[in-house]
């Protein structure tokens, strides 16, 4: 995390740098479901990445992407604990459906 940390000081207008650690914060996030920590943390901040992506390029198919797996994968966090991931699963197939349609070819 410390080298997304450094690539964004050094360029902090790169969605695609945003959009990237998004990806690892939400693969910390699956990783730390895998051990039974609580992942909503990780989550969270990949959500707030992708986002950020997201306003500096809104057509970064990626971002779209990311925002959507880091939903989808929050969601399965959350009925793994019982709770309603309804409104959150929704959110991630939209956020899927955005990228491909910017991009029929990331599916």
């Amino acid at each position: 995390m410390a080298d997304f940390g450094r690539a964004l000081a050094l360029n902090p207008s790169s969605p695609e740098a945003y959009s990237a650690r998004g990806t690892a914060h939400m693969n910390l996030g699956l990783d730390a479901q895998r051990r039974g920590v609580a992942p909503d943390a990780h989550y969270e901040a990949a959500l707030v990445d992708h986002r950020k992506a997201l306003e500096l390029n809104p057509r970064l198919p990626e971002g779209h992407q990311g925002l959507g797996q880091a939903h989808l994968n929050w969601g399965n966090a959350r009925m793994a604990r019982g709770e309603d991931a309804g409104a959150t699963f929704e959110a991630g197939l939209a956020d899927l459906e955005r990228a491909l349609a910017i991009n029929p070819r990331a599916a």
